[in-house]
């Protein structure tokens, strides 16, 4: 999705415009309990990689990577735990920095779970000059999309979402799916990028393991990981 954000609808060489800096992975740490109730096994099969230690499997599901695209620094970092805490769901945060804002996504409790757009000012002094550009913007927008609005708060805006424009989870997924089997019954409709960002999105995915990052003495592969196929 950065791709999509930065630089909408261009194909992106993976190649030359995608650097892969640093990446690392850590466990999320599960109980012989918790492995039964995944997959109504009644014990950890002899098969795991690492062998479950004390009665728990360390699950290596978490990632993290930092890498160029086109000269811009982003960094990812997804993380997973067995299930969300009672009144608690999945969180999210995007954020673009700019040379006076920066522009956040959030998905967490202050909202509710609800996901919002938020611009925030590096310096307080250009608050009154990031509103007006944020209305200039919003305004050009109305031609696509009406209805949005800013409201100010204490230290940031807030970008405010008519509920018509609201698509929830699997409303949204549904829309992918159409759009998807619209390409299987005309692959001349798949927009030219579509491929050359799927190669950059999985150099960016199998060359942001530990093993694959660069560092001063080369390629860093712990003994313990089997060799990535190519």
């Amino acid at each position: 999705m950065v791709s999509w954000v930065l630089f909408p609808d261009t194909a992106i060489d993976d190649e030359r415009e995608v650097q892969v800096l640093r990446g690392r992975r850590w466990p999320t740490s599960l109980s012989l309990a918790e492995y039964q109730r995944v997959t109504g096994q009644a014990s950890f099969p002899g098969t795991l990689q690492p062998p479950p230690v004390g009665g728990r499997f360390d699950y290596y599901c978490n990632n993290a990577v930092d890498y160029l695209l086109r000269g811009v620094h982003v960094r990812l970092e997804t993380t997973w735990e067995f299930a969300a805490a009672p009144g608690r769901k999945d969180t999210e945060r995007v954020v673009f920095r700019g040379s006076r804002a920066r522009v956040e996504v959030r998905q967490d409790p202050e909202d509710q779970y609800r996901r919002e757009v938020y611009v925030v000012p590096n310096e307080t002094a250009d608050a009154a000059a990031l509103h007006a550009a944020v209305q200039r913007r919003l305004a050009a927008l109305s031609v696509e999309i009406s209805g949005l609005a800013v409201e100010r708060q204490t230290s940031r805006l807030r970008v405010v979402i008519p509920e018509r424009l609201r698509l929830g989870h699997e409303e949204h997924f549904a829309h992918v799916v159409q759009r998807f089997l619209e390409y299987v019954r005309n692959p001349r409709l798949l927009p030219a990028w579509e491929k050359p960002n799927l190669l950059a999105k999985y150099r960016i995915t199998t060359r942001g393991w530990p093993w694959r990052t660069r560092t001063g003495c080369g390629v860093e592969r712990p003994s313990h990981e089997p060799t990535p196929r190519p």
